[in-house]
């Protein structure tokens, strides 16, 4: 069930679910995906933990609306709704790719505004981003449709299955463009390091973003910082959903010594 709570957030689970959760995980797709690639997670999480998904515009439920292409201008309007409706309880986040990078705007955002920041960032195959100017260098371009079709296969997405069909290609390519040039036009602000830890997997089968430019991550916490690697290439999480999941749950509502005393992984 996915039900519409803001302009941006969307909980994944019944009304009742969320009213009687003792937390929140807020999830950021990757670049062109919505929050149907976190369908699973709700059962995963337990009754516990109530799982909102992020939908950027021109995509998904938000198809027709105005498309923008900066992430730190989409992570101000999260923010904004995240502090309406998801705050009032502990709450993690975690991103896919380019939805990490949207997370940890996220919660830069809410530092600047002396807000509570999350229990725990988590992302899957999200680059550093001191490594993003990089990746987007040798990414190809979004000039023409054939570039964004090449990068799509490339990822290996979700979203790719959209290639075979040439009327939703036409309808979805907009909305994937302008995140592929957000994610390519992402700069970091020399921000010191948040407090928040961060929790990271990277597959060692991912050509576009390698566990090196994962593991980079480490500069940018003060707090724990713990990668896994796993046998896959960039998109993993509906598989990995049952090895994700509980490690990320278990360090909401906890403190910031839960992770370093090794509660994820017991």
């Amino acid at each position: 069930m996915l039900s519409r709570l803001t302009e941006n957030l969307f909980r994944l689970g019944d009304a009742a679910a969320d009213d009687a959760a003792a937390s929140r995980l807020v999830c950021f797709p990757y670049a062109g995906g919505s929050a149907r690639i976190f369908r699973s997670w709700p059962a995963v999480a337990g009754r516990d933990v109530s799982v909102l998904s992020v939908v950027l515009p021109g995509r998904g439920v938000r198809l027709r609306d105005r498309l923008e292409e900066d992430i730190r201008t989409l992570a101000r309007g999260i923010v904004d709704d995240l502090l309406r409706v998801a705050t009032d309880r502990p709450f993690g986040f975690f991103g896919h790719s380019m939805g990490g990078l949207v997370a940890y705007e996220c919660v830069l955002e809410l530092v600047r505004r002396g807000a509570t920041t999350p229990d725990v960032l988590a992302m899957a195959s999200t680059p550093a981003p001191d490594v993003v100017p990089v990746l987007a260098s040798d990414a190809g371009g979004t000039d023409s449709d054939g570039q964004i079709q090449a990068r799509m296969q490339a990822l290996g997405t979700d979203s790719a299955e959209i290639l075979d069909h040439g009327a939703a290609m036409a309808m979805l390519l907009p909305g994937i463009r302008a995140d592929f040039r957000a994610f390519d036009t992402y700069r970091h602000g020399q921000e010191p390091p948040v407090s928040v830890p961060i929790l990271a997997w990277a597959g060692t089968r991912d050509h576009f973003v390698p566990p090196a430019y994962v593991a980079a991550w480490a500069a940018y916490t003060t707090g724990t910082f713990r990668m896994t690697t796993v046998p896959e290439g960039h998109s993993y999480i509906e598989e990995q959903a049952w090895q994700i999941v509980p490690r990320v749950v278990r360090v909401l509502g906890k403190s910031p010594q839960a992770m370093e005393n090794g509660s994820p992984d017991a």
